[in-house]
């Protein structure tokens, strides 16, 4: 009787360990996209795999460009922005999925550092950006609230290599928002 308990405390045991790793592959990014759905697939494919999940807004953008926002309840996930041609060309992710070193939305500068090495930073007109070489494909937007007054908001063409090192010094910047690109 002990060893038929003890056997099924450990089947239920597995059963954890591989759902939990289930659900955790299904919230990562992976190969350009976001459970299946990658940068380069026509835009009806976030209708059909999403549609179940979250709420879909497919607007225009400023810039003329198709925009289309997976929601739940009223926090933003992911944004597509699809081309002239219906094709996703850039995903932002703002919440929910992590790549497979578990870096994501609310992770800190120090530890995408710590799992993909030195960075470049690049100021652009939504804030300062973070790639890595070990991590092609991706980029991270960094949380203006978490860096210096002094050093937010710096144009490109008069942002310093010391203004960069002193951004990438502080560790704690949380990241903003993961986006995926080719």
């Amino acid at each position: 009787m002990k060893s038929n308990l003890k056997f099924m405390m450990a089947l239920a045991l597995l059963f954890c360990i591989f759902t939990t790793q289930s659900l955790a592959n299904n919230r990562t990014i992976r190969n350009g996209g976001i459970h299946g759905v990658r940068v380069g697939d026509p835009a009806e494919k976030i209708f059909s795999v999403f549609k179940s999940e979250y709420t879909i807004n497919d607007t225009k953008g400023t810039d003329s460009a198709r925009l289309i926002t997976l929601q739940l309840g009223k926090k933003n996930i992911a944004k597509f922005t699809i081309d002239t041609k219906g094709k996703i060309f850039l995903i932002e992710v703002y919440a929910d999925y992590v790549t497979q070193e578990n870096i994501g939305c609310g992770s800190t500068l120090s530890e995408a550092i710590s799992a993909y090495g030195k960075g470049k930073i690049t100021p652009t007109d939504e804030g300062y950006i973070i790639e890595f070489q070990k991590k092609q494909g991706i980029s991270f937007l960094l949380d203006n609230n978490d860096i210096p007054k002094e050093l937010r908001n710096i144009p490109d063409d008069v942002f310093t290599p010391e203004q960069g090192k002193n951004i990438m010094s502080i560790g704690r910047i949380r990241i903003l928002a993961t986006q995926i690109y080719r």
